[in-house]
């Protein structure tokens, strides 16, 4: 016998199948339409269990699928929970970071001269002058020998008008660096700008390195010279005032006594001096209104007139057989004039040769007059000349 659910081979006296668990009914053999009605029941019996079993398993399906995307769900929000936590985790991380880092470079920056010095350059061109100066002045505390902070900050004193402190701040390197050069260059640049050429010559004229000396000798000016030194002479001279010649300079100077300055007489020729003392104060001045220091001389001109004049032959009697005739020798530079028996002037007879002596006694005179003016003494010889 079969099971009528299934089909399965069944044994003889069991109450249900092994194989889909359906009781099993022993009855006797029945007649064919008993059979058939009996066929057709099984089959709607089988329809409906059938029909459950897949409602059944469409229920657990749905159970199922439900469970799983519950399950997702579930591992969405821990996953969703996680990537939060990772994110808010990184975020922190990086504000820390950025912190960090950023306290770390302000750190190097603060420690750093170089930094320093390129913030002054910035805020130095944008006219943020005190901000420079905070730059330069921590650039000094790292490296207080820094040459380039050093004149930054001298640059910077005088940007924000404080020229005094600048002047003051340079003037106190000098000496202390090894630029000795850029120092006194700096200090220039300042006297320079303000149009103050006495500072500048007066910087110099205290310092004693020949090397900056000779860095800038365009503004250092030599004082004049004088072609005579001062003193007294008995003729009159011309004083010729010198520079050296490769220095493009003016030269003015006074015969009073006074201060020369750029306003007063220019020098363009020899001077004459007169009879008398003439003090003479010179300077010269540059290009860059740089004046020298003042030179002066004293000359004292006390013009001698000229000795009384020689006369030959000596006095005495002549005959008309002998040599008769006067000579007066005559100095270079003076003229000589002669009379008889009276007191020669400028007026009288000009030598210019020999004379011939007058018969009788006769006293012979003559003068010199030199080309100043100056008359000599008269000069005289007496001559009698006998006529046989």
């Amino acid at each position: 016998m079969k099971c009528k659910y299934c089909g399965t081979p069944l044994e003889d006296g069991r109450i249900f199948c092994l194989k889909c668990g359906e009781e099993i009914v022993w009855v006797p053999e029945y007649n064919a339409i008993s059979s058939y009605r009996s066929q057709s029941e099984q089959a709607v019996i089988e329809a409906t269990r059938r029909a459950v079993e897949n409602d059944k398993k469409k229920q657990e399906a749905l159970l199922i699928a439900e469970a799983e995307n519950a399950e997702k769900k579930k591992r969405k929000k821990k996953i969703t929970t996680r990537i939060i936590i990772a994110i808010v985790v990184l975020l922190l991380l990086s504000i820390g970071g950025f912190w960090g880092a950023k306290y770390y470079i302000e750190q190097k920056n603060h420690n750093d001269i170089y930094f320093q010095l390129n913030e002054a350059h910035i805020n130095y061109a944008a006219k943020e002058y005190d901000t420079a100066l905070e730059y330069t002045n921590r650039a000094l505390e790292l490296e207080p020998d820094h040459l380039t902070a050093l004149f930054m900050k001298g640059d910077i004193l005088l940007a924000q008008g404080n020229k005094e402190a600048a002047i003051q701040f340079m003037m106190d390197l000098r000496g202390k660096t090894t630029d000795e050069i850029g120092v006194y260059g700096e200090l220039i640049a300042i006297y320079e700008a303000q149009g103050e050429p006495a500072a500048i010559k007066e910087l110099l004229a205290q310092c004693t390195n020949k090397e900056v000396l000779d860095a800038y000798a365009e503004y250092i000016v030599e004082e004049p010279s004088f072609s005579h030194e001062s003193g007294e002479y008995n003729e009159l001279v011309a004083i010729k005032i010198d520079i050296p010649q490769e220095m493009n300079e003016s030269i003015y100077y006074t015969i009073d006594g006074s201060e020369p300055t750029d306003q007063s007489t220019k020098y363009t020729e020899e001077i004459d001096l007169a009879e008398g003392t003439t003090k003479i104060r010179t300077i010269a001045i540059n290009e860059k209104e740089i004046c020298s220091d003042v030179a002066e001389a004293t000359y004292t001109i006390k013009l001698l007139p000229p000795e009384p004049p020689k006369i030959s032959p000596s006095p005495g009697d002549f005959t008309p057989e002998m040599d008769a005739k006067i000579h007066i020798l005559v100095p270079p530079g003076c003229t000589a004039y002669y009379a008889f028996d009276e007191a020669p002037t400028e007026s009288s007879a000009r030598y210019t040769e020999p004379i011939d002596m007058l018969a009788g006694e006769h006293t012979f005179y003559a003068i010199l007059i030199d080309k100043y003016g100056k008359q000599s003494d008269l000069g005289s010889a007496f001559y009698n000349l006998i006529n046989q």
